[in-house]
């Protein structure tokens, strides 16, 4: 029987969001080496189905959030694509996408079929600039010099309308130099000419031209427009602003500006209207009464503008930068920055937006993509060097799309697309060493919060610190150098408030507290003695663990279990060579972490399995053991022998979490008799089956540290939910047994790059509204195709 493949994109985005955290981000870059027809890329957009669509100098192609495919014409194909650059893709209210090409034709893209189609008029050839999609789906084709095509229902592009100076029907129109297409929220259509207005309404699937008085709306070269709730505004290129009354059409025009009027944005927030012109000004105009009022004079052109949603103005000048004006302070600011390469670039656009945070973002002419924060004063260009983090992406901006929910598509002179997913950092990235240049400085291996809130940090580079708030603690090691100890994998804080630290090759230091705020303290130093039979049998101390009687018991990881046996002012060490009775001498001698049930065993996780000892009395140390271990064919055995971390949640389950067994809950009546274990992996939904930590929220989810992500289970549920690099994780690699709560109940996670630090409240999972579609089907590995019949 052959294997049937289906395969399916899944168009949806699971964001997790925080209030006011510091802007994290993934960022992916897609080029013909992933499966684009050409680097150079001209148009980005997203259609209703959720697939991105990329227009290059070489067609179309379509992501389907994994690959890309092309869509264009071959040598000897039936496509009617005469020239593959495209310079605009819209989408209709159907399943077309409507092209416009380098050779000024327009092309309509049949996604179902698949194939291209060229739209074309009755009488002759004629040049088009761009294309628009009208509220009741109407397409309107601006031309070049030969006025405007409407296409009233985009199914039947063959029924078209040509308006223009030498139109046949009761349309028309004073010139054939169309400016832009604008549609008021009446649904009237406004067409400026570079000789006036025409406006017109739909009627009977046609068009019909609405009476204006001409001698206001004729003879002017209108080239911006913006609407109130009122009044329709319109500015020429000689300085005439054109207010229309919406209700009867009623109008006044007013020179304000000796300049051409660039740009005109009608206010969210008050009844304001403002300009731009040409000679620099930024013109405040107020309707009712009408009054004008020039608040800038830039000294250079300005453009384009649009409203954040505090109010702040944005306005594009005629040379880099943005500038920002503050209606209620009357305030301007200048906000400029400069490629990092030190090229100038030529062509490149102006862009600005608002995200679903409050950000704005600017793409400025031969600056790059950055968005502005705090106060909006500053600005964080992408490809700074002074913020590595940001990966070095490129320089000025050529395409650019916001999806709106997060995400930010551009291209740059450097070509290729750039995805941008916008994240908040609820996870939060913490170096102990800021400047080095040893990656063991910030190499996190041993992790306590002690009764004092204070986070102790173990590194490889053999350093200590101790934090509170993140800030370092100036502790005083009596006669020790604190750097000097050793690279410590463990620490503990016992029931008197003395610290155990535990070294890969230097033993176990015995901290004592000599002052009330401990933060000076006396060491004294264990090691292994070949003449000390009572000695320490070993200098790998990888876990620590005080039981219920006070003993602290050591976990080496090349000579099993050592106890602790204070008596008076000595302390002795019990192993498997001196007295620890029953302990294995073959095998579990690899200690990887040690933890306590609810009535005090002593749980073992080594690399050869789990061992449960008896923890005995004050002073001496149990008899009993049981061991387990993976049986092949049993599911309830261990998920694997390589035990990383155990921990006890609020319910006295006990937890294991395992190389590649992912992670195993025990369930125990009398553990030196049975044990079964239920193993959660990636076929319940883990990220990855190698946990290297776990720890308990104050819900009950566990949080266990994989080596793909961070995965919040639900006990209850048996569910999982991950986070990756995708939900602001930083890319890590998780120590092992390295996991700790503060008191604010907040969760610490060492790794290989610092710690990490995040409050489980804090995080929201926003699902987007999920599409499906189906893009493929493969027999045996080999894509199927429908034949002439539509059958495959």
């Amino acid at each position: 029987m052959s294997r049937l493949t289906f395969l399916f994109s899944f168009l949806f985005l699971l964001s997790c969001i925080q209030v006011n955290a510091q802007l994290t981000f993934k960022s992916d870059f897609y080029s013909t080496e992933n499966g684009l027809s050409h680097d150079a890329v001209t148009n980005i957009m997203k259609d209703r189905e959720g697939f991105i669509w990329v227009g290059t100098w070489n067609g179309i192609n379509r992501f389907d959030g994994h690959h890309f495919r092309s869509f264009k014409s071959f040598p000897g194909d039936l496509s009617r694509l005469k020239n593959d650059r495209i310079d605009q893709i819209v989408e209709d209210f159907g399943t077309n996408l409507w092209i416009k090409a380098y050779d000024n034709q327009i092309y309509r893209f049949d996604k179902v079929k698949e194939e291209f189609n060229l739209f074309s008029l009755k009488h002759g050839k004629i040049l088009f600039n761009r294309i628009k999609v009208g509220s009741g789906g109407e397409i309107f084709l601006i031309t070049k010099n030969d006025g405007l095509v409407v296409i009233p229902d985009p199914k039947f592009p063959e029924k078209y309308a040509h308006f223009s100076t030498r139109s046949s029907s009761s349309v028309r129109f004073p010139s054939n130099v169309v400016n832009f297409v604008q549609e008021d929220a009446q649904k009237k259509i406004w067409i400026s000419t570079d000789k006036g207005l025409i406006c017109l309404m739909k009627r009977n699937k046609g068009f019909v031209q609405l009476k204006l008085n001409s001698s206001i709306f004729s003879n002017e070269d209108f080239a911006s427009s913006a609407e109130s709730k009122s009044s329709l505004y319109f500015g020429s290129a000689t300085g005439n602003l054109l207010v229309v009354n919406k209700s009867n059409l009623s109008a006044t025009i007013n020179r304000i500006s000796k300049g051409k009027i660039n740009s005109i944005l009608a206010s969210k927030f008050s009844e304001n209207i403002y300009t731009s012109t040409s000679v620099g000004e930024l013109i405040t105009v107020t309707a009712n009464p009408f009054k004008v009022v020039r608040t800038s004079q830039a000294g250079e052109k300005l453009a384009w503008m649009f409203e954040d949603k505090t109010g702040l103005i944005w306005i594009e000048p005629d040379n880099n930068g943005v500038i920002s004006y503050n209606p209620k302070t009357n305030s301007f600011n200048k906000i400029t920055a400069t490629s990092d390469d030190g090229y100038t670039y030529n062509g490149t656009y102006f862009r600005a937006f608002e995200d679903n945070k409050g950000r704005v973002w600017v793409s400025m002419k031969n600056a790059g993509l950055g968005y502005l924060e705090g106060d909006k004063s500053k600005f964080k260009i992408f490809n700074s060097d002074k913020n590595p983090s940001f990966d070095n992406l490129p320089n000025a901006v050529t395409a650019l799309f916001y999806e709106g929910d997060g995400v930010i598509w551009f291209s740059s002179v450097d070509r290729g697309v750039n995805k941008v997913v916008l994240q908040e950092g609820f996870f939060k990235q913490k170096f102990p060493t800021e400047k080095t240049i040893q990656r063991s400085d910030n190499d996190v291996r041993g992790i306590l919060v002690d009764r004092k809130n204070r986070l102790w940090l173990g590194q490889k580079s053999r350093n200590i610190y101790v934090l509170r708030d993140g800030k370092q603690v100036p502790i005083k090691f009596v006669d020790h150098e604190k750097n000097a100890l050793g690279a410590v994998y463990c620490i503990l804080e016992d029931s008197k408030n003395n610290i155990w630290l535990g070294t890969k090759a230097n033993g176990l230091y015995l901290a004592k507290p000599l002052n009330a705020e401990r933060t000076s303290y006396s060491l004294t130093h264990f090691k292994k003695n070949q003449s000390q039979p009572y000695s320490l049998n070993s200098n790998e101390i990888y876990s620590l663990l005080e039981d219920k009687f006070g003993k602290i018991w050591i976990g080496t990881f090349d000579e099993g279990l050592n106890v602790a046996i204070v008596n008076g002012g000595s302390t002795k060490f019990s192993n498997k060579q001196n007295g620890l009775k029953g302990y294995p001498h073959e095998g579990f001698q690899k200690i990887r972490t040690l933890a306590s049930d609810g009535a005090g065993n002593i749980w073992i996780g080594t690399t050869s399995g789990l061992l449960v000892k008896d923890a005995g009395s004050a002073g001496v140390p149990g008899l009993r053991f049981a061991n387990y271990a993976k049986v092949p064919g049993v599911k309830n055995s261990l998920g694997n022998n390589d035990i990383q971390f155990i921990f006890r949640d609020h319910k006295n389950s006990m937890w294991l979490s395992t190389s590649g067994g992912g992670l195993d809950k025990a369930f125990v009546q009398n553990p030196f008799k049975k044990i079964s274990f239920k193993n959660y992996t990636t076929q319940q939904g883990l990220p990855n089956d190698y946990v290297l930590s776990s720890t308990e929220d104050r819900h009950g989810y566990i949080w266990a540290a994989t080596q793909n992500g961070l995965s919040k289970f639900d006990p209850l549920k048996e569910e999982f939910t991950n986070y990756g690099t995708y939900n602001g994780l930083p890319k890590v690699t998780f120590s092992e047994s390295a996991s700790q709560r503060f008191a604010d109940q907040s969760i610490v996670f060492g790794t290989n790059r610092g710690y990490i630090h995040f409050h489980p409240d804090s995080i929201v999972n926003k699902k987007s509204a999920a599409k499906m579609v189906f893009t493929n089907l493969q027999v045996n590995n080999v894509d199927q195709f429908p034949d002439s019949n539509g059958l495959i």
